[in-house]
């Protein structure tokens, strides 16, 4: 184990062969700003007592912080990370600040190398970073990405198959609650399909009024409109012939009313 006391300053470094610093502590600052990491880099139990700084940097390889110690800040802005990154083991201090501002984090070079779990924990951690630092709208991709993430992992054959069929739904609702004018768009064709498909065939109004007119067209609107609502709070005439199938109707617009609303806060609202 390498136990390094003063600062440690590599800055635009081209390591071309693999480095392993596993085990090693560093108790002062570390800088490896605009440095070039070729080969593979090993930082399993590796400790940063102070701050770290990777500004600049590139990773050719895969970097996983396996049980890596981050007790002060550590930045790596305009870091690029070719082959992708894995944090689902890393050990971050509570008052220290990972700051990957302009990072390139190219995940899908490491499809196979980190498991969907890890690939999970990783943008929680940085989504958990990006709001450390109020940066809602990034921490808001990374949500979306985590949610992705979480959802792959999932089976359908098992014990997870309704978790896996909300969050199918909320992936192709609203993108996990992110896009609103996608949720606001199902919502629109969910009910116009409805409509056209089963109640205006069961009550005649495909064959009394046709849609090609303005006026068939503005009949048809309203309609659909007014089954937006339950029978018992518009008053109106019930035009289900089965009451299952109203309560089904209603049941999907609640829950596409609910996604509409969480897309349009998705700024807003704790993530």
């Amino acid at each position: 184990m390498a136990r390094f006391e003063n600062n440690f300053w590599f800055k635009q470094v081209n390591f071309k062969s693999d480095i392993d610093l596993s085990y090693t502590e560093f108790l002062n600052g570390v800088d490896f700003s605009s440095s070039a990491f070729l080969g593979s880099v090993k930082l399993d139990n590796t400790k940063f007592y102070k701050d770290s700084i990777f500004v600049g940097a590139t990773f050719s390889n895969l970097v996983n912080f396996k049980y890596t110690t981050f007790k002060e800040n550590v930045s790596f802005r305009d870091t690029k990370f070719d082959q992708g990154l894995n944090l689902a083991r890393v050990n971050i201090n509570n008052s220290a600040i990972l700051d990957f501002h302009d990072a390139t984090i190219n995940s899908n070079k490491a499809e196979k190398q980190v498991s969907s779990k890890d690939k999970q924990e990783t943008c929680r951690i940085l989504k958990h970073e990006s709001l450390k630092k109020n940066d809602t709208i990034n921490a808001i991709n990374l949500h979306k990405k985590e949610c992705e993430h979480h959802y792959q992992s999932l089976n359908w054959c098992s014990k997870d198959f309704f978790n896996k069929l909300i969050l199918g739904f909320e992936k192709m609702v609203s993108s996990y609650g992110t896009n609103a004018l996608k949720s606001l768009l199902v919502f629109i064709v969910f009910n116009i399909l409805t409509f056209v498909t089963y109640i205006a065939v069961d009550t005649n109004f495909a064959i009394n009024l046709s849609f090609s007119t303005w006026n068939g067209l503005g009949h048809m609107l309203e309609d659909v409109f007014k089954t937006l609502v339950p029978t018992i709070i518009s008053g109106e005439k019930s035009v289900y012939k089965e009451s299952w199938v109203q309560v089904i109707h209603f049941v999907i617009n609640a829950s596409l009313i609910y996604e509409i609303i969480k897309s349009f806060r998705k700024y807003s609202r704790k993530l």
